[in-house]
C-alpha cells in the first residue's frame, strides 16, 4: 500500500526538477496525451501578447465596417496572432486548444 502511494505521490509531482532547485519555472501541460514542460516566460508572454489581440480586436470599430472590410481587418488580427504563436509554445498551445 505504501508504495502504491510513493508511485501516486511521484505521479502527481510534475515539476521540473531544476524549478525545485530554484532554477527556471517551468509547468507541466498536457497536450495530446502527452506531456510537455513550457517556459514560465512562453506563459507570461503568450498571455501578454493573447491579452494585446483581444484589446486590439475590441477596438475595432465593427459597426462601422462593412462586413467584408471587419473580416479582413479580423483576419489580420489572426495572422499576427498565428505568427507571434509559431515562436511561443504556450500561445500556440493555447490556439490549438480552441
Amino acid at each position: 500500500m505504501e508504495l502504491a502511494r510513493s508511485k501516486a505521490a511521484e505521479l502527481e509531482d510534475f515539476t521540473a526538477p531544476e524549478a525545485a532547485e530554484g532554477g527556471a519555472a517551468t509547468a507541466t501541460v498536457a497536450a495530446g496525451g502527452k506531456r510537455k514542460r513550457v517556459v514560465a516566460d512562453d506563459a507570461t508572454e503568450g498571455a501578454a501578447r493573447a491579452r494585446r489581440f483581444l484589446a486590439d480586436f475590441a477596438t475595432l470599430p465593427l459597426p462601422q465596417l462593412s462586413p467584408t472590410d471587419a473580416a479582413e481587418q479580423v483576419q489580420e488580427l489572426c495572422k499576427g496572432l498565428e505568427a507571434d504563436a509559431a515562436g511561443n509554445p504556450w500561445l500556440k498551445q493555447l490556439l490549438t486548444r480552441a
